[in-house]
């Protein structure tokens, strides 16, 4: 599984250097995290996954009809462990587990 992680690319189609430059990490650890959240959202979400149609085709209201974001609302550390965080896309709310890119508009 870890080499198909790092062969796919993210969902906004960044590289996983263009990621883990942002964020300050090596790609390692990148891949490290997304295979730890992969395993753990297969593992206890899998029967919730679906494919959006309609207006759920937009990222954030896609990201806000999961059990992933009410999870991450609600109790975090059921999904993140302390200290860990998911990496998100843009368009995604920025919550205690959840990272998103910094958008610097100056």
């Amino acid at each position: 599984m870890p080499t198909k992680l790092k062969k796919c690319s993210l969902s906004n189609q960044e590289s996983y250097r263009g990621v883990a430059d942002r964020f300050n990490i090596s790609k390692s650890t990148l891949s490290a995290h997304l295979h730890h959240f992969c395993s753990l959202v297969t593992r206890h979400l899998s029967h919730r996954i679906v494919w959006p149609t309609g207006e759920a085709l937009h990222t954030s209201q896609a990201f806000r009809n999961t059990d992933v974001a009410r999870l991450l609302e609600e109790d975090p550390q059921a999904l993140v462990p302390e200290g860990m965080h998911i990496i998100g896309d843009s368009a995604y709310p920025l919550l205690r587990q959840l990272m998103k890119p910094y958008r610097d508009s100056t």
